[in-house]
């Protein structure tokens, strides 16, 4: 390790130390149940518009794409530190 990465180290454990940790990744804290539900009855009915047409009208798929689109991306960001 050199040095200006051992003062980084130290520096960012100080950081966490008084509360004033950089933000998380997108795959780290926890997601709100609000958002968990929303999003996969929103995935789940996209899934069921887009694949479930059997008059094979484009709208539908297009429909279904988005909303599964727009519950993945409810369920998946917002999420917030666990303590």
């Amino acid at each position: 390790m050199s040095l200006s990465q051992i003062k980084y180290s130290a520096e960012l454990l100080a950081a966490v130390a008084i509360g004033i940790a950089p933000p998380f990744g997108p795959f780290e804290g926890c997601v709100p149940m609000w958002r968990l539900v929303v999003g996969v009855i929103g995935v789940l009915l996209g899934f069921v518009i887009a694949l479930c047409d059997r008059r094979g009208r484009r709208w539908s798929l297009l429909l279904g794409g988005f909303i599964f689109i727009a519950g993945s991306l409810i369920w998946l960001t917002g999420h917030v530190d666990c303590r």
